[in-house]
């Protein structure tokens, strides 16, 4: 029956427009989550097969144990499990769902992911295992509002909005409650600390890291933030004079300083800024920052969002635009 399935999908795939999908990969359980794509750029690569499925805008198609969904740049998809658990995912992310199922203790799921989630569990869900996996770290007990940054095999970042999770990373196992965020490196290094809102990896990472420093011009106008240490770098967004930034790097011509702002990095002109920073790390004049943004957010997805990026008008950097 599966079998027979995944033939209609890869046919239906070469359709020039197709509203649903009907595809799955749950041969174990039975079981299937549903997936919605709710912007394009998704795409989605069933159980035992090597071939990615590009999904349209508005499709919706079951997932199973073995199959996985990916988003590039811009897309973004919902993940529901049982309409219990909810798993956000939003661009340049991988997420292969490893099992799913029910039994008399409550819901059992669990995931691989390389990217950025954001997840929401109804409270009063009885949870009966419940695992996402990244190089670094895995939750092994869920908050009801919390998420996972786990761009690289350098370092992952859990933050909680709602409840209390649980992390193991290292042999340790740890709480994070809400307001609270770990990061986890390659070393036996486990950061914690409370963050308070809005809870996002790179504000996360430049408390941790960076140095405080401020913009500072001479006319008071506005700093252009580029996406690379070079006057030709293209401009993601701009920061008010005196405006608060923390300090991560230096570039190796010592022009610019790399900066965590709003809800991740970029590079400004070194004479804009007042600090009192020493020893910063040097970056080479050829790197790029690849900051992830949004693009005509639902009112349901910006209120998924707002507890880590905060509100609209204070990050153009990430949301580019709303319906």
């Amino acid at each position: 029956m599966w079998m027979l399935l995944k033939t209609a999908v890869r046919a239906a795939a070469l359709a020039v427009f197709l509203p649903l999908f009907s595809v799955s990969g749950a041969q174990d359980s039975g079981y299937a989550a549903v997936l919605r794509i709710n912007f394009i750029g998704v795409e989605v690569r069933l159980a035992n097969t090597e071939e990615w499925l590009s999904l349209p805008a508005n499709a919706e198609t079951p997932l199973g144990p073995g199959d996985s969904v990916r988003t590039n740049g811009f897309g973004r998809a919902m993940l529901t499990f049982l309409d219990d658990v909810e798993v956000f995912v939003l661009p340049d992310s991988t997420l292969e769902l490893l099992t799913f199922g029910e039994s008399a203790d409550g819901l059992a799921v669990s995931a691989r992911l390389r990217g950025h989630t954001i997840q929401r569990v109804r409270p009063d869900r009885e949870i009966a295992s419940f695992q996402i996996e990244s190089s670094l770290l895995t939750v092994t007990s869920p908050a009801e509002l919390f998420a996972v940054w786990a761009q690289d095999d350098q370092i992952a970042v859990v933050t909680v909005a709602q409840g209390q999770a649980e992390v193991s990373a290292h042999d340790q196992v740890l709480p994070v409650t809400s307001g609270q965020g770990i990061r986890v490196g390659v070393s036996d290094q486990v950061d914690e600390m409370d963050l308070g809102t809005p809870l996002n990896a790179a504000r996360l990472i430049g408390l941790l890291d960076g140095c405080p420093g401020a913009m500072q011009t001479s006319e008071g106008v506005n700093v252009n933030v580029r996406v690379g240490p070079d006057i030709d770098s293209t401009v993601i967004g701009n920061i008010a004079d005196e405006e608060p930034v923390r300090l991560l790097a230096i570039g190796e011509y010592a022009g610019w300083y790399r900066i965590q702002a709003f809800s991740g990095f970029g590079w400004v002109q070194y004479r804009l800024v007042g600090h009192d920073c020493e020893d910063l790390i040097v970056l080479p004049s050829n790197t790029i920052e690849h900051n992830i943004g949004v693009f005509q957010l639902t009112a349901d997805e910006l209120a998924l969002l707002q507890p880590f990026y905060g509100p609209p008008e204070d990050d153009l950097w990430f949301y580019r635009s709303i319906r």
